[in-house]
């Protein structure tokens, strides 16, 4: 039985065909491509581009050499005789027929002997026809992206296959909303086209196909709608020899990087002066800057500053607010009801509920925190405090506020 399953992929849209493969599968594929508006479909959207998967049967499993058969009359089983050109005997020539309708575009059809292939071979085909079909529209990086959820900020990371992409994807996007792990697409405003796609995961050898694992499975936070590039790095990732390599960030000219950049664009010479465009894209983002590091957890803290640096140019600063319904204090804890769920809380997040019953900016809460609990071992206050915004924004107990101009900004 056939399933049919419709993604949107960097807005081009899409349906699949899987064949031979199971309910369970089918799920799971459907999962995998949920934020991608993955969904199972009883015919295909007009104007998708159809792609045919099919699951067979290994080549062991097949009768060796089997004979070719003729095609067969459906009546008489006799073999189907070429057509003629003559009339026959005595009779008068047929009047010609009417030209027949043109085919429909044949789908692409991919064939694997498993279902883990097949997904990974079905995860690249739709990458690489969403790139072609937004060839002449946008600008495409091979790079995994992650959005600050509470401006919608975008940092990128680029770098070719094997220099950490989805590993970045997977720690970060755990900590902000994962946006990517393969294409940014990135309109001339600089706003970007978010593109969720399953995460690319490699499997321990021998097996060569890789994992397409979903995002929710792997715990990372969605976008919010609106995203905007603010910076982007190149991935340096050191191989950690005997102690981490701390985090170190610089910034690198387009003279000195432009060989590694060019071939991490798609279709970079088909849109309309494709050098000048990129550059000013860079400029806008503050420049380009190389990442070195060696594990992909150590990132977090950066990026949340280059976030926390881009609202500071901007001038603005956002503010979260409680959305809980009701709150009673119970010695070191908190009882919170959001909607029709009760939640109960301890450590610092009881503080920052309370203090959020008014809008408040990282840096009001971090104070009341400090207050109340006194400064985090290891200078890790700012970390630790929004780590737990985040957790209480995702447990519908706070909710991010668009920024506001910051009143400590002279």
């Amino acid at each position: 039985m056939v399933s049919l399953v419709s993604v949107v992929a960097l807005g081009t849209p899409f349906v699949v065909e899987l064949d031979g493969v199971t309910p369970t599968e089918v799920s799971q594929f459907v999962e995998s491509w949920a934020r991608c508006s993955g969904e199972l479909v009883s015919e295909a959207p007009e104007g998708a581009t159809v792609l045919r998967a099919i699951v067979t049967a290994p080549p062991s499993a097949a009768a060796p050499d089997a004979p070719l058969e003729s095609p067969v009359s459906a009546t008489s089983g006799a073999a189907v005789p070429p057509p003629s050109a003559e009339p026959a005997p005595g009779l008068a020539p047929a009047p010609a027929p009417a030209p027949a309708p043109a085919p429909a575009p044949a789908p692409d059809v991919i064939t694997a002997v498993s279902f883990r292939a097949l997904a990974d071979q079905l995860s690249g085909l739709i990458t690489r026809t969403a790139i072609d079909a937004q060839r002449n529209s946008l600008l495409m990086l091979h790079a995994g992206a992650v959005a600050d959820p509470a401006t919608g900020n975008v940092v990128a990371f680029l770098g070719p296959s094997g220099r950490g992409k989805t590993t970045a994807s997977i720690a970060l996007g755990r900590a902000f909303g994962y946006v990517t792990d393969e294409t940014l697409a990135v309109r001339d405003d600089l706003s970007v086209l978010p593109y969720g796609k399953p995460l690319s995961v490699k499997q321990p050898p021998p097996e060569r196909w890789k994992d397409q694992v979903s995002p929710a499975t792997l715990g990372l936070r969605v976008p919010p709608p609106a995203l905007r590039l603010v910076a982007v790095l190149l991935l340096d990732r050191r191989p950690a020899s005997g102690s981490d390599v701390e985090p170190g960030i610089r910034s690198v000219s387009l003279t000195e990087s432009i060989g590694e950049v060019v071939e991490q664009i798609s279709y970079l010479s088909h849109r309309d002066r494709p050098l000048e465009r990129l550059q000013a894209v860079f400029a806008a983002c503050g420049g380009l800057q190389q990442v070195t590091y060696s594990e992909a957890e150590t990132l977090v803290p950066l990026v949340r500053s280059l976030f926390a640096d881009a609202e500071r140019a901007r001038g603005t600063t956002p503010s979260v607010r409680s959305i809980a319904t009701d709150i009673i204090r119970d010695g070191d804890s908190v009882i919170a009801l959001s909607g029709t769920t009760v939640r109960v809380i301890s450590g610092i997040a009881p503080t920052i509920l309370e203090h959020a019953r008014l809008p408040r900016t990282l840096t009001q809460l971090e104070t009341a925190v400090v207050e109340a609990h006194g400064e985090a071992p290891g200078d890790r206050t700012a970390e630790l405090l929004a780590a737990a915004v985040a957790e209480l924004v995702t447990s519908e107990l706070l909710e991010w506020m668009p920024g506001e101009p910051d009143p400590d900004r002279p």
